[in-house]
């Protein structure tokens, strides 16, 4: 329950980190449309070597990585961290 909402805090924190970079790039006039995840997952690791390793490894996880996280990275990293956040709220809210 504790780890849970910690999660869930967690994501709220880093999705108004991102909404703070998004201002920073509006008001410096660099704005290309929403930070995606997979952009963010670039800024930290390199995306296109995690794939190739999920692809070369031969056990099935290609289809994993084409057809669920690579379309789910297309999607704005606010909105999902948003998104994660309130179901873990959600699922992890104090009951009576």
């Amino acid at each position: 329950m504790l780890i849970g909402r910690f999660l869930a805090y967690l994501f709220f924190i880093l999705m108004i980190m991102v909404l703070g970079a998004e201002g920073l790039r509006y008001l410096q006039g660099n704005e290309q449309g929403w930070i995606t995840l997979s952009q963010l997952i670039e800024f930290v690791f390199d995306l296109e070597t995690v794939a190739e390793r999920s692809v070369n490894d031969g056990n099935g996880s290609q289809l994993m990585w084409n057809n669920i996280l690579i379309p789910i990275s297309r999607f704005s990293a606010a909105a999902i961290f948003f998104v994660v956040g309130s179901l873990l709220f959600i699922v992890f809210r104090k009951r009576n």
